[in-house]
């Protein structure tokens, strides 16, 4: 099946279903350090994009919570890329605004990066950060 987008071929069924809904992005640049020698953190504009919003699977959210009780997690996917936190990158994870919510990307769970038919997708673990109102997204 050399070449054959599945994900294309199911993307129909998927949205009839559960659709897209839009989302307000902030995608990692490395970070900067201030003059007290702290991290801070740096953002390319402000970016709209298609998401995908499903709760996170009860067997993974028990190992979440054991972690950080109280947290709300949430997988995203994207059409494109999305990146976590990067260590080797330096720089923190991205940013979603989504349902009044800051959501913090920490981990990229499947990454599709097709480079010979320039489809990328993606999928992303998030957890609430706090009420948010998303940034405004240029023209």
């Amino acid at each position: 099946m050399n070449g054959v987008n599945l994900h294309a071929l199911v993307r129909g069924a998927i949205t009839a279903l559960h659709p897209d809904v839009r989302v307000v992005v902030l995608l990692p640049e490395p970070y900067t350090v201030n003059s007290a020698y702290e991290q801070e953190a740096q953002y390319r504009p402000p970016l709209a994009m298609q998401a995908q919003s499903q709760p996170v699977p009860e067997s993974s959210l028990m190992h979440l919570q054991a972690q950080r009780d109280n947290s709300v997690w949430r997988d995203f996917y994207f059409f494109g890329l999305v990146p976590g936190l990067s260590r080797a990158d330096e720089f923190g994870g991205s940013l979603i605004y989504w349902a009044g919510y800051e959501w913090l990307v920490e981990q990229v769970l499947e990454d599709w990066a097709s480079g010979t038919d320039g489809v990328n997708w993606c999928k992303v673990r998030a957890i609430r950060q706090g009420k948010a109102d998303a940034p405004e997204v240029a023209a």
